[in-house]
Parts: C-alpha cells; structure tokens; sequence
C-alpha cells in the first residue's frame, strides 16, 4: 500500500509540473505589488474597483508584473473580495498569447475566449478590466490589445469601438 501511495505522489508531482509555466526565481525577499481591477455592481451601474495583490517578481520586469496581473484577473477576486461584491468578467479560459511593453506602451494578444460571450456590459467590463490593469503602471500610457494576433478595433459582438493605441482618459473609473 505504502508504494502505491509514493508511486502515486510521485506521478502527480510529475504531472503538477510540467504542466505549470516555468518562471524564473526572484531573489529571496523580492515582490512587487501591483494593481488589478475588478467589477463592483454599484446598483445602479457599475463600475471598477482596484485591488492590490504582490508576487514574486523582480523589480524591473514590468511584464512580468503585467503578466501575473492578468493571471490574477483570470483567477477572479479572493473570496472576501467576492464576500464585498467583486467580481470578474474576464474569462477563465483566455490565454495571454503575447505581452511586450515597449517604452510607454503596453501590447497584448489573447486568445479567442477573451472575446466570445456576449452581453454589452459583461464585455464592456472585461475590457474595462483589461485596459485600467495594463495602464496602471505610471510609465504606461498606450494599450494595444490584438485577438489572436488581430488588433481589436471592434471588440465582441457588441461592436464595442475600441481606439487603438488606447489611453487612459482622465476623470477616474469608467461607470456603465
């Protein structure tokens, strides 16, 4: 019995990793915390809420630190967060393709799952979402976003118009 259970551990590390990404080692002590925004129905419309999280990441490596942001907007708000009325509308299974920040501006590729799905402020949400945690690093100012590797200048089948390069306007969160 003892051997099937280490036969059985065995296998599943095996199997846990290599299938996790591989990232590199941060020095020990190294984190950076950033900023990712979540959907709160404020009643009447709703609106963006930004939430800190911190990871393991070198301090110069912005796409590192863009790229755990999308992961953890993928992975939705923690259940206290959900216990306060957040919530995600961008989709589990929608992959990052592709990020590169090149100077003050951040490029993104998805996958074809971050557009299907439908509902005008469900969409308008999940770009919200994209776009305010892309451009929240002060030396960001410009989102490019592509679906599979097709800048967006419709987004959905809503037909969201979506400016390419995007900015930030000023004025605060969008309310929809």
């Amino acid at each position: 019995m003892a051997a099937y259970v280490i036969v059985g551990v065995a296998l599943g590390w095996v199997g846990w990793s290599t299938l996790r990404p591989e990232r590199p080692s941060p020095a020990a002590g190294t984190f950076r915390t950033y900023r990712v925004y979540f959907v709160r129905d404020a009643g009447t419309y709703l609106t963006l809420e930004p939430v800190r999280r911190s990871a393991p990441l070198s301090a110069a490596d912005d796409e590192a630190v863009l790229g755990a942001a999308l992961l953890a907007l993928r992975d939705g708000p923690t259940g206290a967060e959900r216990a306060r009325g957040l919530s995600s509308a961008f989709p589990p299974d929608a992959r990052v393709r592709a990020l590169r920040v090149t100077g003050d501006e951040v490029a993104v590729d998805l996958s074809a799952a971050f557009a299907a799905g439908g509902g005008t402020a469900l969409m308008q949400g999940r770009l919200f979402q994209l776009l305010y945690t892309l451009s929240d690093p002060a030396t960001v100012t410009r989102v490019r976003v592509a679906i599979e590797g097709e800048p967006v200048r419709s987004f959905s089948g809503e037909g969201i118009l979506l400016e390419q390069p995007w900015r930030r306007p000023a004025g605060g969160l969008p309310r929809w």
